[in-house]
């Protein structure tokens, strides 16, 4: 795979360098001054990622208390009352 992407680079920058001369700069900068918008910062958070977040949670929680318990398990041979089942 390593391989495979060292060749991508390659030939991504190859196909670049041989493009460039055929690039139309002709951007003009001095017109562009004063127009720049003002960035629109969302402060609230969506609720798509609130409950992505919350999933993440109980699931990590989850894994978690199986991991503690397959660990008592192998250690003391007796499971343990965590309160969940």
């Amino acid at each position: 795979m390593c391989l495979i992407m060292n060749a991508y680079v390659i030939l991504h920058n190859m196909t670049v360098e041989d493009e460039r001369d055929s690039y139309g700069l002709t951007f003009d900068y001095k017109q562009v001054q004063g127009t720049t918008l003002e960035p629109h910062v969302q402060r609230n958070v969506h609720p798509c990622h609130t409950a992505y977040l919350r999933r993440k949670y109980k699931f990590e929680t989850l894994n978690h208390i199986c991991v503690y318990r397959q660990t008592w398990l192998k250690k003391y041979g007796t499971d343990i009352d965590i309160g969940h089942t």
